[in-house]
């Protein structure tokens, strides 16, 4: 019986795996490749949205959506896929076409969104080169306060709602997320550049540079360390 029980455990993970291995080779997750979820293409979303939708009628439920999404996105916690899934705006209820899927990506992990998450060093350098570039140059001096969490951190995932409003309040500063075991490169990058030692941990930076670094969800020490880094924030913003 523990025999047969380890068996279809196995099974099961070999399936979770291969759903895992199509879903982002869809989106273009293959041979060294990441998916940039800020950067999808029409396309990039066209496949992923075929995917979720098995049957074929164009129609996907929010129900679908949710447990597919955490496979293309480890690093989102069900709490925060729930919450950004309840803005989804959809004809019927429940049932989103991939016209208001596409929307509701744009809005939430697209450059509309009030975090980005990142999936590459290379995706992240751009963003510390130009903050906001619809502002110009004087955008360029913005701060980039950046969370790096694991797929297995469950106080990472706690602190993502709370990191989302700050975010959604603070939008003087641009918030990135990136999940530290995502990808070869990403481990590379907390490893070495990062040097990131125990999760969440959380880095600002100005000017291209890192001036301020911390860890641990403590709501208190990250607003401190928020006016710390950027004394211009006002108690008017809060």
């Amino acid at each position: 019986a523990l025999v047969k029980g380890a068996a279809v455990g196995a099974l099961v993970e070999l399936t979770q795996q291969e759903a895992i291995a199509t879903l982002r080779k869809a989106v273009g997750d293959v041979d060294g490749t990441t998916v940039q979820l800020a950067e999808m293409t029409e396309e990039q979303l066209r496949a992923a949205f075929d995917y979720f939708d098995e049957d074929g009628d164009g129609i996907v439920t929010e129900e679908k959506l949710a447990s597919s999404l955490q496979t293309l996105v480890s690093s989102l916690s069900p709490e925060l896929i729930e919450k950004k899934l309840s803005t989804i705006q959809s004809s019927a209820k429940g049932q989103v076409t991939f016209e208001e899927f596409q929307l509701w990506w744009e809005t939430s992990f697209g450059q509309e969104s009030p975090v980005t998450f990142i999936t590459s060093q290379q995706e992240f350098q751009a963003i510390l080169d130009d903050p906001f570039p619809s502002a110009g140059q004087e955008g360029r001096d913005s701060p980039v306060v950046l969370e790096v969490g694991f797929s297995f951190c469950r106080p990472c995932k706690r602190f993502e709602p709370k990191y989302e409003e700050y975010a959604e309040r603070y939008t003087s500063l641009r918030f990135v997320r990136m999940n530290g075991n995502e990808n070869e490169g990403t481990i590379k990058f907390c490893k070495e550049d990062l040097q990131v030692r125990k999760t969440p941990s959380f880095f600002v930076f100005r000017g291209g540079k890192q001036v301020l670094s911390w860890t641990g969800a403590n709501e208190d020490v990250f607003m401190s360390n928020l006016l710390k880094a950027s004394p211009e924030l006002q108690p008017a913003d809060e």
